[in-house]
């Protein structure tokens, strides 16, 4: 460079064609990831939004019976929930090696005179589905949208919705206020 020749001074010399790809291809992944945290985010946030019980952990089962006795009032009944997982981790799954559809690993506190026509999304809600096995025809599960034909619902730890059935006046049971879970 001659003294006094500014042309070159600040230019960078260009990259290969290879490392411009590379470098979009890393930028389009991290997009990409980006894009698909948040819409898991978004998506768990809107099955929670309208949660409307409490969660309460106890040491044993007696103790988390206990304590949905105390929340349980003239108009609450008290149900026991099996440990299938497809509440976790709100309500957790039995322990390895127990029978998930045997084992009681929580107890709800629910509100019998609930309204089926107040269910908002969000709120945790008990049903009978067509679905369910004879010995246990009651599901707990997220509301998490309504359409013309009822309720589609959730398990927070499944990977669908259960949108082959909705939750109906015909099949609605009543609605969670609290939740009662011990350590498995």
């Amino acid at each position: 460079m001659v003294a006094g020749d500014y042309r070159s001074v600040g230019r960078a010399a260009h990259p290969s064609h290879a490392t411009v790809m590379k470098n979009l291809l890393i930028g389009a992944v991290a997009v990409l990831l980006v894009g698909i945290l948040v819409l898991t985010w978004r998506s768990q946030r809107v099955l929670t939004s309208g949660t409307s019980y409490a969660v309460h952990s106890y040491a044993n089962a007696g103790e988390a019976f206990a304590g949905a006795a105390s929340f349980a009032a003239t108009f609450a009944d008290i149900n026991s929930v099996l440990g299938t997982g497809s509440m976790a981790p709100i309500i957790p799954p039995s322990a390895p090696g127990k029978d998930p559809l045997t084992t009681v690993v929580a107890y709800v506190v629910v509100d019998r005179l609930f309204p089926f026509d107040k269910i908002e999304p969000g709120m945790l809600v008990t049903y009978r589905p067509a679905w369910a096995a004879p010995a246990h025809p009651r599901v707990t599960h997220i509301a998490a949208q309504k359409d013309g034909l009822g309720w589609i619902m959730a398990g927070l730890n499944n990977r669908h919705y259960e949108n082959r059935e909705r939750v109906t006046r015909e099949n609605y049971v009543n609605t969670v206020t609290s939740i009662h879970t011990w350590k498995q």
